[in-house]
């Protein structure tokens, strides 16, 4: 079972292997997917101004995919090392998401979107995890390279690329569907 705590991560369960785990998210996250409200952000990525909000959301979709690396992937400490180094940046788009969901749906029930947010995320993270499997570890580790390499990386723009990549790979999967049916960011 995977769920939100605290806006991170906490998994439980039997520690009986990957797959079966894999399996039953799997069947969650698309139950979710179907019901769950959600929009694409590619308008948002292809735009030239790009909101602090939107870009906060973009952030916390890298994070959740890095967490869910970080166990699934055995990651761990790739994760740390990328909070460590990030967690100003962490922090500040943290209290953007807060702030826009307090201003757009008030003090309680701003928090109760904004913990759905982190959840749906999350899920959305843990499904690509369990459709892709090894390319999905694949493609964190080199994210964590890019990340923790010497160089400086600015996470807001390099979260919104990351982002549009993600897009770009559901729209192209699922192509039947039509681009309403890709999503990243949920609606507020």
């Amino acid at each position: 079972m995977l769920r939100a705590r605290n806006h991170g991560i906490q998994t439980e369960g039997t520690g009986r292997g990957f797959s079966r785990r894999a399996r039953s998210l799997g069947f969650a996250i698309g139950l979710l997917a179907a019901t769950a409200p959600v929009t694409s952000v590619a308008a948002v990525i292809c735009s030239d101004h790009v909101l602090p909000a939107d870009q906060a959301k973009a952030v916390r979709v890298l994070q959740s995919e890095l967490m869910v690396a970080a166990l699934a992937c055995d990651a761990r400490h790739h994760y740390s090392s990328f909070v460590t180094r990030y967690k100003s940046d962490l922090v500040q788009n943290g209290q953007t998401l807060k702030s826009h969901f307090h201003s757009a749906h008030g003090a309680k029930k701003g928090f109760d979107e904004l913990n759905r947010f982190v959840t749906r995320m999350a899920n959305k993270a843990s499904g690509r995890m369990a459709s892709l499997g090894s390319e999905f570890c694949a493609v964190t580790l080199k994210t964590y390279d890019s990340l923790l390499s010497g160089g400086g990386v600015e996470l807001g723009a390099y979260s919104l690329s990351y982002a549009n990549q993600i897009v770009t790979q559901e729209y192209e999967s699922d192509q039947d569907c039509g681009p309403d049916t890709v999503a990243v960011a949920a609606n507020d």
